[in-house]
């Protein structure tokens, strides 16, 4: 639309489209304006290249929102729908997501911030699943595992306090929080079991979630 221009130079190497509509305008006009019109020639395609420039990235922009919230709406509907033990297929479509956000053009906040939105409502779905299967066992599982109170649980404060805590139920001879969840899943806790719920499906919840979540467990198991 508004050629090229050399950035050191100053020079327009490559006419466009702005260019033919100029010099018509300028025919056009007055033989006394003609001066004063032309030498605003190159300010005025600096400032239309920068308005097209932002227009074209705001259209990108909308266009990776729509398309994450397209995949995003997919996967989470594959979570709903999918075994909660299942740890394969809730990592591939939860992997989906996080691929998709790391193709888009983010500031690095905000980045981080899409993902731990991202794992939440991945684990949430995942919780809601389990609920629907086995609300007991659910109830039992949110009540025995941790969650950090700005909903992003792989937080280095998160990975840092649940480790000093196994250490410390170590050295007393208490349960671990993967311990905890362990019993809760009436299972033994093992790292290469393809069918437990890893403690993460706990810690990425947002403390709202958490509440509604043992709220609905807790109906669910309630004697009618």
């Amino acid at each position: 639309m508004y050629g090229q221009v050399d950035p050191y130079t100053g020079q327009v190497v490559k006419t466009g489209q702005f260019d033919t509509l100029f010099g018509n305008f300028l025919k056009q006009a007055p033989p006394e304006l003609r001066p004063g019109l032309a030498s605003r020639k190159e300010a005025l395609r600096e400032a239309g290249a920068i308005r097209l420039a932002l227009q074209q990235n705001q259209r990108r922009k909308q266009y990776e929102q729509d398309q994450v919230a397209e995949v995003h709406t997919a996967e989470l509907d594959n979570i709903a729908r999918s075994d909660p033990n299942d740890n394969a297929a809730f990592d591939a479509s939860r992997q989906a997501g996080l691929d998709l956000l790391a193709k888009m053009d983010l500031d690095p906040q905000i980045r981080l911030q899409a993902e731990a939105a991202w794992r939440a409502s991945t684990a949430k779905a995942r919780m809601q699943a389990l609920i629907a299967q086995d609300p007991r066992r659910a109830a039992e599982m949110l009540s025995a595992g941790p969650v950090a109170s700005d909903g992003m649980g792989e937080t280095v404060r998160t990975q840092l306090g649940a480790g000093a805590q196994g250490k410390e139920a170590t050295v007393k001879g208490q349960k671990t929080p993967d311990e905890m969840v362990a019993q809760a899943f009436g299972e033994r806790q093992s790292p290469d079991s393809d069918t437990a719920i890893p403690l993460d499906a706990i810690t990425y919840l947002k403390s709202g979630d958490l509440a509604a979540l043992k709220a609905q467990a807790n109906n669910a198991t309630a004697p009618r």
